[in-house]
């Protein structure tokens, strides 16, 4: 396994660029340094952006208390943002114009001047011809709409007698013919025409009814004019309005309302209506042809416009993030260069002194940018080289938190073990197949969907792609121990057990069978046999149970090794003696006892099944009973499982327990007696020094105060966290055994009532049973089932796994690097 993670680790790099005779150290993180620059203030921006283009420094600011808007660059970044403002402008108006992209793209200037320049003249043809455009549109709509106006009232009064008064306008709208009695003079009959929009066409005519009482008559005109909104492009629907009333002060408030709800007001005079209609024919024609001509225009700049439009998008957020990066730089007492600090990789010095060269060659400078290596006070940042496959494992391992400085990485274990446990739960040949099909798709077709950036779930799924191809193999792998495809056995290897059936004596009597067994043994898994047989669910479930505690015990274990590995690369010897050492004993002679009793009563043959010792008897009576062996059930020969097991089992008690308070008091006490004879030796040394007349130097130690109140309370939440742990953690395994067991028994439910009971029906409930099977088993199975089983495999290794070596208190490597604009630009 650890060779297989180790190979895994070495393929294609894409965390940073190593070089290719140099193997990355997947157990810990990369060895960091702290780098001061100085870098002439000519080639400032040159180099900073050599670097971005590198990704190899980190850089802290040096400038913390200064405000954002007071730092040397905050010029140079608005004037970038000025140029996105124009940018996202153009781009606005190419993506509502559907402009058609060029084959070829034009070249980009390489300098911000020569950008902002271009960027700015295009900007102001396309802005003044939307301008144009726009200013177009209104006189167009303008004109369409009076011209539609004057129609629309031409057939509304056509359509009425307005000589015969209001008497007929109010034909058939008994409402209104009592509030106007005192208005029947035809005379006195005035009209007022326009224009509104449909959506506020009813709310005008209930306004009118109550404002003027029932004294005026609305009438709409049955077609509504389409105009187009030459800022936004929406299509807006008028609908032409004509009102009648008799009252001079009816009238006035007719009009405010018609304002105040955005309409418009013409004034119609029948008889010149031939004449304004030829007019505004004319003009409208001429108004779209010109109209025609100056969006052709607009689309040519807009095509050459779009043919960069992405690549200076890109150019101006690499430039401002070089800007942002610049304000972490502190200028020197001459202010004729900056300084900047920042972390780089150990391994990529050569690389960071190549780029300094490069940038002040290019910029074909005098002087040239030092880079020197200082010391920190701060804990470097945690940096890991990883590669397709591992990246989605060290992902799940920094979701936890990220490994410290040069802490032990468990992402090459994880690699393994994760998808594994994942397969304990999820079993099954057939999903397995399935999973690993689906997973081998997206990794086929990677490319396209890192190019389409489909949703954010499907992305999800994408970037753990290896991680499912893995937890798909091993699924296959588990399902073939277990046994079991879409929960059906299969009789790869030939059973060697036989039934044989007996004919009944009666006529009405039930067969009997017989089974026989072989000499052979079932070469691999479980024998299919046990799917017919009584006990098969007890059988299964108390195999899977005992499982499941193996599996755990050894991982558990496996994770108080681990941390074995940081106590002797820090050199904490103290705590290597005193905390692994008794974690350890406590760990074997409790639950490292429990898993040998089950190898060896798995082991064991029994005659009556009976007779053999209860694993879960043995442990009561250990504890309870001073390791007293708890009897079994009379005529039984044998109680023991190990010869000797009372003697041993007060033997490993009594190791438990010596090792608690080994735990709980060793460290805190070896501790204080370091500190203190650190403290006198310091001492000592400063009077000597002072006797001798030397200025003693200032020891940064010397008045750091060990808190032997604080070490101890801290080491005894730690030991009461790892014996109940112990217990806990122990029993959380119990998990794999319970979702296996659901696992299997939905996917044998689904198969039964889906598929197996309405075979022998045939015909339409074969299809429809065939059809809920395929769906609940997707469904229910493939997503729900793995998703739960993802989580629970997570929460083991988080909580069980981890936590015995793991603190995950770091913080990652992130260089300055012009990749993240990538990222951007791809959503």
């Amino acid at each position: 396994i650890l060779d297989f993670a180790i190979k895994m680790a070495r393929l294609d790099h894409v965390g940073g660029e190593a070089p290719a005779q140099r193997d990355p150290n997947i157990f810990r993180s990369e060895e960091m340094v702290y780098l001061h620059l100085y870098i002439p203030q000519d080639i400032a921006h040159d180099t900073v952006e050599e670097l971005g283009k590198q990704g190899l420094v980190q850089f802290s600011d040096l400038n913390p208390d200064v405000s954002a808007f007071q730092r040397q660059y905050v010029g140079d970044i608005k004037r970038c943002e000025e140029i996105e403002r124009k940018i996202r402008y153009l781009q606005h108006l190419i993506s509502s114009e559907n402009v058609r992209l060029p084959a070829e793209s034009e070249f980009v200037p390489l300098t911000l001047d020569d950008v902002e320049s271009h960027i700015s003249d295009l900007h102001a043809q396309v802005a003044e011809a939307t301008e144009h455009v726009e200013e177009l549109t209104m006189n167009l709509n303008q004109k369409v709409e009076t011209d539609f106006v004057l129609k629309s009232c031409d057939l509304l009064f056509k359509s009425i007698n307005v000589s015969r008064g209001l008497d007929d306008l109010t034909h058939g709208d008994p409402l209104l013919e009592h509030d106007i009695e005192a208005s029947r003079d035809a005379s006195r009959v005035k009209s007022i025409s326009g224009a509104l929009p449909e959506s506020k066409a009813r709310a005008f005519e209930s306004v009118l009814f109550r404002i003027t009482r029932g004294n005026c008559v609305v009438r709409f005109s049955e077609e509504a004019v389409e105009l187009n909104d030459p800022r936004t492009g929406e299509v807006t629907l008028k609908r032409i309005f004509v009102v009648f009333t008799s009252a001079h002060r009816v009238m006035e408030k007719v009009t405010k309302v018609i304002d105040s709800l955005g309409g418009s007001r013409y004034a119609f005079d029948s008889s010149r209506l031939s004449s304004e209609l030829s007019e505004l024919s004319l003009t409208i024609g001429e108004l779209r042809h010109v109209l025609n001509g100056t969006r052709a225009a607009r689309a040519t700049l807009l095509c050459r416009v779009a043919a960069s439009i992405q690549q200076w998008s890109k150019f101006m957020r690499q430039e401002k993030l070089i800007f942002h990066t610049l304000n972490k730089f502190r200028f020197d007492d001459k202010r004729t260069g900056i300084e900047g600090e920042g972390w780089c990789a150990k391994y990529q010095l050569n690389q960071v002194d190549h780029a300094l060269l490069y940038a002040s060659t290019k910029s074909r400078s005098d002087v040239r940018s030092v880079c020197t290596i200082v010391h920190a006070r701060e804990e470097p940042p945690t940096y890991f080289i990883t590669n397709k496959l591992s990246s989605g494992f060290q992902a799940i391992v920094d979701a936890y938190g990220v490994a410290n400085y040069r802490e032990f990485n468990p992402t090459p274990f994880t690699i393994i073990t994760f998808p594994f446990l994942f397969a304990v739960m999820f079993g099954d040949v057939g999903h397995g197949v399935l999973m690993f099909m689906f997973s081998v798709y997206m990794i086929l077709r990677e490319k396209k969907f890192l190019a389409q950036q489909n949703g954010e779930i499907f992305m999800i799924c994408f970037g753990g792609r290896y991680v499912m191809l893995l937890m798909a193999i091993f699924s296959i792998y588990t399902g073939l121990l277990y046994n079991e495809t879409f929960c059906v056995s299969i009789n790869f290897f030939h059973s060697p057990y036989h039934a044989h059936a007996i004919k009944p004596l009666h006529h009405n009597g039930t067969w009997n069978y017989t089974v026989t067994k072989d000499d052979r043994t079932y070469p691999f898994g479980l024998d299919p046999i046990w799917k017919q047989a009584e006990n098969e669910l007890e059988f299964t479930n108390n195999f899977k149970m005992k499982m499941s505690i193996v599996f755990g015990v050894i991982q558990m274990t496996f994770g108080i090794i681990l941390s074995s590995f940081n106590y002797v690369y820090s050199k904490d010897w103290i705590s290597l003696i005193n905390m692994f050492i008794p974690q350890m004993l406590f760990l074997m002679s409790v639950f490292g006892y429990m898993v040998l009793l089950i190898f060896v009563k798995w082991g064991t043959h029994y005659e009556n099944t009976h007779c053999a010792p209860s694993i879960l008897n043995t442990f009561i009576s250990m504890f309870l009973s001073m390791g007293a062996v708890d009897s079994v059930d009379k005529g039984c020969h044998q109680d023991e499982l190990i010869p000797n097991q009372a003697n041993v089992q007060v033997a490993l008690l009594a190791i438990a327990v010596i090792s608690v308070p080994w735990m709980l008091f060793a460290k805190p006490l070896l501790l204080r007696h370091k500190a203190a004879k650190r403290a006198k030796g310091a001492h000592r040394s400063r009077v000597e020094e002072i006797d001798l007349g030397h200025h003693p130097q200032q020891d940064p130690d010397f008045h750091h105060h060990f808190d032997f109140a604080e070490e101890m309370v801290h080491n005894i939440i730690h030991t009461i966290e790892f014996v109940l742990g112990a217990v806990s953690n122990t029993a959380s395994y119990l998990r794999l055994w319970a979702l296996s067991l659901a696992h299997g028994q939905l996917a044998t439910v689904f198969w039964e009532k889906g598929v197996v009971e309405t075979l022998p029906k045939g015909g339409v409930f074969l299809v429809v049973g065939v059809f809920v099977w395929i769906m609940t088993t997707v469904g229910v199975l493939m997503v729900m089932e793995s998703l739960s089983a993802f989580l629970h495999a997570l929460r083991l290794h988080w909580v069980e796994f981890q936590n015995k070596f793991y603190r995950g208190t770091g913080r990652k490597f992130e260089p300055f690097t012009f990749k993240v604009v990538d990222e951007s630009m791809h959503e």
